[in-house]
């Protein structure tokens, strides 16, 4: 069995492609927001803890919903790059130990981030700080192979990263639904479309923490990306990259 992602050094360990990150990575769909939002009232009332945050994609759409929203970021290059908004505060801690207060936030949420925390001590620290009402949103972009852009840069990123483990990371991440802490979990899917140029398209594989830097594995991976774009790109020399947005919203549970 294979390590752990949470001991795989997750607070510093995408210092290096933070450029990448908050150029290239997909947003999320509106609807997921509207489902997260649903029945808690009037967004400018609700106190949101992104944790996780990293470049503030999901604590920004939040925040133009009217949210406050306190960006959990432990790694200084990534909350640095996080998104100004007059509705965001960086914040720096992690998962485990987010220094928030007691039943201080409505709404936590967790952006392509949860797999890499320690869920032994994240979904504890989860519980003390929402409150009673709350709830909890964790999301991922997963991508669409049944579609051939998506899986040709599938097979390109995994042959390059040899097949890291983060890379299918949703099949390992799902602790929140034995927890005895959360409840009422709903499931939702929701197709996402990334447009992407060429440079958007390498970006977006060197914004992985497994991508190679340098070496023959990145400059492979470059060139199978280069000839995918070829093949697929439209007359405004696009591709598109599809995913299936997962969204699991849980409930604080009572004892």
């Amino acid at each position: 069995m294979s390590e752990p992602l949470h001991r795989m050094n997750p607070t510093t360990r995408f210092a290096d492609c933070v450029e990448h990150y908050a150029q290239f990575r997909p947003d999320y769909p509106e609807r997921a927001i509207d489902l997260m939002l649903e029945g808690m009232g009037f967004p400018s009332m609700l106190t949101v803890a992104d944790i996780g945050s990293g470049t503030g994609i999901l604590s920004r759409q939040l925040a133009e919903r009217g949210a406050l929203v306190v960006a959990v970021e432990p790694n200084e290059s990534m909350r640095r790059a996080c998104f100004a908004h007059e509705r965001i505060i960086p914040h720096d801690a992690t998962a485990e130990q987010t220094g928030l207060n007691d039943g201080s936030v409505d709404l936590i949420t967790c952006a392509q981030a949860f797999h890499w925390f320690d869920p032994e001590r994240a979904l504890p620290e989860f519980r003390r700080i929402i409150r009673g009402l709350g709830r909890l949103a964790i999301i991922w972009n997963t991508r669409d192979t049944d579609d051939p852009v998506t899986a040709g840069y599938t097979a390109a990123i995994r042959k390059a990263s040899q097949s890291h483990p983060a890379e299918s990371r949703m099949d390992q991440a799902r602790a929140f639904e034995q927890s005895p802490l959360f409840t009422d979990l709903q499931e939702h899917e929701i197709p996402h479309v990334q447009r992407l140029t060429l440079d958007g398209l390498i970006g977006r594989a060197r914004s992985a923490s497994y991508c190679p830097k340098q070496g023959p594995l990145l400059d492979t991976l470059i060139e199978e990306l280069t000839e995918l774009h070829a093949a697929h790109a439209d007359a405004d020399g696009c591709v598109q990259m599809r995913y299936m947005t997962r969204l699991f919203i849980l409930s604080p549970a009572f004892e």
